[in-house]
């Protein structure tokens, strides 16, 4: 496997992806289901292909994603070749959070004055070790969440 075998509830969410690719590898409901009981073996390795087509396409079309901590914001975004990092640190007096709602809400409205809250940022990018959508995995597993390009852009012409 190139990533993980799919959780029983994310296999359950993906039900419908899943039959069809029963389906379109010639196993009916009914042979699943006798398959499952019988060949355990084969059942598991047909759950951790499809685990893989599933994960590929995902990660496929992520292109940013982010790691929030109380006083520290990451967001990577993903391009081709090498992955960009923007990274923004709260000094450990500041009360602003990063997983606080209001306080991103207040941050996305301008509603709190950044300079005020003596931000460090920092950046960074670096050619993937690996591949691309293996090095974004990584990410995901450690926690990350996809986010919207905007919010790369946002923060890449709040440097400037």
């Amino acid at each position: 496997m190139r990533y993980r075998k799919l959780h029983l509830e994310e296999l359950e969410e993906l039900r419908s992806e899943f039959v069809q690719f029963l389906a379109a590898n010639s196993i009916p409901a009914d042979e699943w289901e006798e398959l499952k009981k019988k060949d355990k073996e084969k059942a598991e390795t047909l759950i951790e292909m499809f685990s893989d087509i599933f994960w590929e396409k995902a990660l496929g079309n992520i292109q940013c994603v982010e790691l929030r901590e109380p006083k520290r914001l990451r967001v990577v975004r993903f391009e081709e070749e090498e992955a960009k990092l923007i990274e923004m640190r709260i000094p450990n007096g500041s009360s602003l959070d990063f997983t606080n709602g209001a306080d991103i809400a207040a941050l996305s409205q301008g509603k709190i004055d950044l300079a005020a809250e003596n931000l460090e940022m920092y950046t960074g990018q670096r050619a993937y070790s690996g591949k691309r959508n293996e090095e974004l995995f990584g990410f995901i597993e450690q926690g990350a969440q996809p986010c919207k390009l905007v919010v790369w852009e946002t923060l890449r012409r709040m440097i400037k």
